[in-house]
């Protein structure tokens, strides 16, 4: 005889219902993070992320006193980028946005190069003698963007995540990661390999 655990256990889960439809964009707020963002959604893009990066740069502030304020200026800006694409791009509205039917697998590879800068930034400006650090970390960014986009849809998530885990792992072993950035290249790779490339079901704000 079944207990009642067990029956509960056996119900399917209760999906949200999913909305893949937007409003057309009204500025070039909603052209960067998604027309038709909620109040909640917004709240979450900016202030975690405002929180968290004069966090991090009053912790640089302490431990990096050789830098400049011109490098502290550019070390909060790749935090907002960083740490602010992590949420933005994961927000149903965005998952409207660079996902809809009009978007192909080139148009995220071009969003995926468009992030060479970031640590090609942190090599010119905190680390010019470490160029391996760019050709490692974009490198490996932009190969597993190229399988994932391979991948069955069903497949991406999983291969997203051992590919994230695969390079923190890699970082930790054999990249002469520049001090004051050992946050970067995980939050790099979850930003662009699982918060933008993988498609998934933007739900309605209850």
């Amino acid at each position: 005889m079944k207990s009642h655990n067990e029956d509960e256990y056996r119900k399917p889960p209760v999906t949200p219902s999913v909305d893949w439809q937007y409003p057309s964009p009204s500025g070039g707020l909603d052209l960067f993070i998604g027309p038709g963002a909620s109040k909640a959604e917004l709240c979450l893009q900016f202030l975690p992320t405002l929180v968290l990066a004069f966090a991090m740069t009053g912790w640089a502030g302490i431990k990096m006193e050789s830098w400049s304020w011109w490098q502290f200026i550019v070390f909060w800006i790749l935090l907002v980028d960083m740490i602010g694409g992590v949420i933005t791009n994961a927000t149903a509205s965005a998952k409207r946005w660079y996902h809809r039917y009009q978007i192909a697998a080139k148009d995220h590879l071009l969003f995926v190069a468009l992030h060479a800068i970031q640590p090609l930034l942190i090599v010119i400006l905190f680390a010019p003698e470490n160029p391996m650090y760019f050709v490692v970390t974009f490198g490996w960014l932009l190969v597993g963007a190229l399988m994932i986009l391979k991948c069955a849809v069903y497949l991406q998530r999983p291969c997203a995540g051992a590919w994230v885990v695969a390079g923190i792992l890699l970082e930790q072993a054999v990249l002469d990661t520049p001090e004051g950035f050992e946050w970067f290249f995980a939050v790099y790779l979850i930003k662009v390999l699982m918060s933008h490339l993988l498609l998934e079901a933007p739900y309605k704000a209850n």
